[in-house]
């Protein structure tokens, strides 16, 4: 509205000056002259009255006057100063910040101190981006301390975190009680329960302002707490692996709501073994002679049922039980607790070979249905197989003479043709009705 009242004004102008030039009576033109300058200006102020009520303010009155071509070509010229200058920032120069800021104030007219504050202003800001890079890396690292890792992905994912917000400083990790600083880095070293365990060294790529000693030593805490969570977690692993068997370990740390009290039911192959004549061997040696004999059996004997896939679910004394398709699934549990009381009897026959003392092992083994999980209370608790399959189990380890193997009917069933059997005719066994059939294992195919 005011462009048009303006435009027009113009013309009303241009009249009156024609009015007068080519007037023949000095005073129609004159009062000619007047009316058109008069109305010229009402025109004018009549269109700032209606932009005013339009816009509620005074700042866009004559805006439509300005050309728009301007206008956009000081923004422009405005956006790409600041861009930069955001670009000097993101190098962390001061000194390439402080050159961008004189050539802004050549191209601006700038007065010295407005350059000063300009370049400050920018170098605040700069070192503002770098200290929030850095606290986001260590926010990144902190959120990660509570989940359990090796050390080695420790060290990889701190590292990743810290080159993306020390970038592009040079970080450098070492889990190394011994490790000294590179030349020239800032270094903070590591603490696992009090003890040295290593160092962070970081060095600037450019000039430019210390490091926060806060900020780092909040670096090498949450990395101190990582590390020693995963050898907390490293030694833990290796001690609950030892009390447990490893496919059971891996499934409870897989799933722990497998750890809850019951169970399903499973058709699993179980074998007990124990030694022939321990309780005379134990009359006769000292107890530290018995447990060293234990051990070096046992010692030798556990690897070859775990290497078949069975579960050593008991030590009882002088035996032990183990379970085959329980709690990892097997196709053929019953060929793989086959072989390894085969394997096992040749390995303690060599072993009493040269200790003619030792007493000589004897395994039982049997298949059928059993109940597979949990038993015991809240606070303690082992994993097991209960059923008349297990307890058939352990009555046919205790009919197996020295060095030999019993399996039961159910067993050679499973077998088929892939094992050698002798039948050993029926027996009676303590809790069954009816007598069992009974083989002596030769071979495995």
């Amino acid at each position: 509205m005011v462009l048009l009242s303006v435009l027009t004004a113009f013309v009303l102008l241009a009249e009156a000056s024609v009015a007068t030039l080519v007037g023949r009576s000095w005073e129609a033109s004159w009062w000619t002259w007047h009316i058109l300058m008069t109305i010229a200006f009402a025109l004018v102020a009549y269109g700032v009255l209606v932009e005013y009520s339009r816009e509620g303010s005074s700042r866009s009155l004559f805006r439509a006057i300005a050309l728009d071509e301007t206008l956009e070509r000081i923004r422009h010229d405005y956006a790409s100063a600041l861009d930069v200058l955001v670009g000097a920032i993101q190098t962390g120069d001061e000194a390439s910040v402080e050159r961008t800021a004189a050539g802004l104030a050549d191209r601006f007219a700038l007065s010295d101190a407005q350059v000063q504050l300009l370049a400050q202003a920018a170098n605040a800001l700069g070192h503002e981006r770098e200290r929030i890079r850095r606290l986001r890396a260590l926010a990144a690292i902190g959120s990660e301390v509570s989940v359990i890792r090796t050390e080695a992905d420790v060290v990889a994912r701190a590292g990743e975190h810290l080159r993306a917000g020390f970038a592009p400083d040079e970080v450098t990790i070492e889990l190394d009680p011994n490790a000294t600083a590179p030349a020239g880095a800032v270094a903070v070293p590591l603490y696992v329960k009090g003890h040295p365990a290593g160092l962070v060294s970081v060095r600037r790529a450019g000039a430019g302002a210390e490091y926060d000693g806060a900020l780092l030593a909040t670096l090498a805490g949450q990395l101190s707490v990582a590390v020693e969570n995963a050898r907390m977690y490293r030694e833990l692993d290796r001690l609950f692996r030892q009390y447990v068997s490893p496919d059971v370990a891996t499934a409870l740390l897989a799933d722990p709501s497998q750890a809850a009290l019951g169970g399903e039911e499973r058709e699993v192959t179980v074998l007990f073994a124990d030694l022939q004549q321990f309780t005379a061997f134990s009359e006769r040696h000292e107890p530290t002679e018995v447990v060293q004999m234990l051990n070096h059996y046992f010692g030798l004997i556990v690897p070859i049922f775990l290497d078949e896939g069975g579960t050593v679910t008991h030590f009882i004394g002088d035996a032990l039980m183990v379970l085959f398709n329980a709690p990892i699934r097997q196709r053929a549990h019953a060929l793989a607790a086959a072989r390894a009381a085969l394997t096992v009897s040749r390995v303690i026959a060599d072993v009493v070979v040269d200790h003619p003392e030792w007493p000589q092992i004897r395994i039982g083994i049997n298949s059928g249905a059993a109940l597979i999980g949990n038993i015991g209370g809240e606070d303690v608790r082992s994993f097991t197989a209960i059923g008349d399959a297990v307890n058939l189990a352990s009555r046919l380890e205790s009919l197996a003479p020295p060095g030999q193997i019993v399996i039961g009917e159910r067993t050679r069933v499973l077998l088929g043709a892939d094992a050698t059997v002798e039948p050993l005719g029926t027996v009676e066994v303590k809790g069954k009705n009816e007598p069992v059939a009974t083989y002596r294992l030769v071979a495995v195919h």
